[in-house]
Parts: C-alpha cells; sequence; structure tokens
C-alpha cells in the first residue's frame, strides 16, 4: 500500500470512524477531558453493575437447593420445603444429635445438649456457636454455598478450635452419609461432596490430639435395669430369653441377643455382621453369622 503512494486507514478518517477520544466539533479543550472522565466513569460502573450481576447470579445458583429426589425424605420450613437430615435415622452415631423440631444436626457437647433441651424440657436448641450457625444452621449444608463455607470453617485455625473441629466432623459425616446414598438419591449438595474436590478434607488438627475427641451421647439412666428381691439393681433384656437362642436358625432371636449382649461399635468377638449406625442389622450377612454357628464344633 505504501509503493502506491496510499496511507494506512486511521480510525478517524478513511472509514468516517470517530472514537470518544476525536474532539467534536466546537469542543474546547476543558469540555472533552470533562466528557472523557464522564464516559470513564459510565463504563466503570457498567463493568461493576456487569460483575455484581454475575455474582447474585452465582450466590443465587450455589443457594439454590435443587430437586429433592423422591426418597430422600422433607422437611417443611416455614412455607420451604427442605431436604431432611434425619436420613432414615440410621445415619448417625451416637456423637451426634438429629432435633427433629429444626431437622438440625448436633454434634459431640452440643449434641448431648439439644438432646436434653429437646427431651426433658421441650424446647428447640440452638448453636451456641454463631459461627457455626451462620455458615450451616442446620448442622449439614444445605446447599452448595453453605457446604464450600462449611469446608473453609473446618480447614482454618481460629480462636476457638472447637467451632473448627466440630464443623469438621460434621462435614466428615455428611460426606460419608451422601457416599452411602446411590446418585439417583442425592440432592446438589450431596452430589458435590461426593466429587474429586472434597476427596480430601483436611481437620484443623492432627487426629490423635485429645481436642479432636467428641463427647458420646450419654446412655439412658436405668436402662435395661431392674431390681431384683432384695433391691440389687441388675441388668437383664425384656422380652426375650437372654440365656441363650432355643433354636440355630431363630435369626431374630439371635439378633436381638447380639445386639444387647455384643456391645456393637465397641470390641467385640462377633465378625461378619453388617449393621448400620442405628443398629439395623443386614439379614443376609445374620444368615451367615447362623450358619456359622450352625457348622462350628461344639466347643
Amino acid at each position: 500500500m505504501a509503493s502506491l503512494g496510499l496511507e494506512e486507514p486511521s480510525d478517524e478518517s478513511d472509514y468516517g470512524g470517530h472514537t470518544e477520544h476525536t474532539p467534536l466539533e466546537g469542543e474546547t479543550p476543558a469540555n472533552r477531558r470533562l466528557r472523557l472522565a464522564q464516559n470513564k466513569k459510565k463504563a466503570a460502573r457498567s463493568e461493576h453493575e456487569a460483575a455484581h450481576q454475575k455474582k447474585v447470579d452465582r450466590d443465587c445458583k450455589e443457594q439454590a437447593t435443587g430437586r429433592i429426589p423422591e426418597g430422600l425424605g422433607v422437611f417443611a420450613d416455614g412455607m420451604a420445603i427442605k431436604r431432611s437430615n434425619w436420613f432414615y435415622g440410621g445415619a448417625l452415631d451416637s456423637h451426634f444429635y438429629y432435633l427433629c423440631l429444626t431437622n438440625t444436626v448436633f454434634v459431640s457437647d452440643e449434641a448431648i445438649a439439644a438432646k436434653i433441651a429437646e427431651e426433658e424440657r421441650g424446647e428447640r436448641y440452638h448453636h451456641t456457636s454463631i459461627e457455626l450457625s451462620k455458615v450451616v444452621p442446620r448442622g449439614f449444608p444445605m446447599n452448595p454455598q453453605q457446604l464450600c463455607k462449611l469446608r473453609a470453617l473446618a480447614q482454618t485455625h481460629g480462636k476457638s478450635m472447637t467451632v473448627h473441629i466440630e464443623a469438621y466432623y460434621l462435614m466428615c459425616k455428611f460426606q460419608r452419609i451422601s457416599r452411602n446414598h446411590l446418585p439417583a438419591v442425592r440432592d446438589r449438595t450431596m452430589a458435590l461432596v461426593c466429587t474429586p474436590e472434597y476427596d480430601y478434607i483436611m481437620p484443623p488438627l492432627d487426629l490423635s490430639s485429645r481436642h479432636m475427641n467428641l463427647a458420646v451421647m450419654p446412655m439412658p439412666e436405668g436402662y435395661l435395669c431392674w431390681k431384683d428381691q432384695s433391691g440389687r439393681p441388675f441388668f437383664m433384656l425384656v422380652g426375650f430369653d437372654s440365656e441363650g437362642v432355643r433354636h440355630t436358625f431363630d435369626l431374630d432371636q439371635l439378633a436381638q441377643n447380639l445386639l444387647y449382649f455384643s456391645w456393637p461399635g465397641m470390641q467385640n468377638s462377633v465378625l461378619g455382621i453388617a449393621m448400620d449406625n442405628a443398629y439395623r442389622i443386614h439379614w443376609w450377612t445374620m444368615l451367615g453369622h447362623a450358619l456359622t454357628r450352625g457348622l462350628t464344633p461344639a466347643g
């Protein structure tokens, strides 16, 4: 183009282009500077509004619980329907407590306090930690945003380590429960916690630390306790023979004896019995145990 004596087209000449930096007809330098400053503010405002709207859309998406799969259970929270954290009653062990009045899961000392408040006083118990209750008001995360915040709280160190330890155990328990559900029965939050992104959750302290020990829900006073004629207390089983099983394949009797005499979840001599945290026994493993007992030589 230069060899033909032609010049490169500019933004302001050949194509009739016009930029904001081009002085307008009759515009003074002061007015031009003022116009450029106003245009810059408008562009910055538009960019800020676009970023804010993007953040709002993202937050709305992360706060949405999504569809609750059929069979997972629901809880009426005012006019809203939320996922039930009861999980059929067999998902929580003795370190946790589910408060049915508020659909909230508590852990450790908070679990004991919630149980006492509900059973003895009929009251709704709330987290003593404002920091934890702001992140997960229901104990378990109900949407992806709460899940992300709960993990951040579990992996940080603050003045009160109790809050971070409780957040860690709530996170781990929710992940374990979610992985025990089939993919078709998981909601958005349960599906997210099962992704590789959440494969490893760093504890706030070393797991061998005494601070990581959780309080255990106490047994009810007088549980299976009776008194003989002299008034001395003793423990016995109610409703079935505690001396043994009359028939090798009386699975109901055998299962009841195992539950009461074998200390499930603690050191015992029973192997191969599968049960959940509510002590519901898998029937085929019970049959296998009975077959083993029947085929084992006496003595």
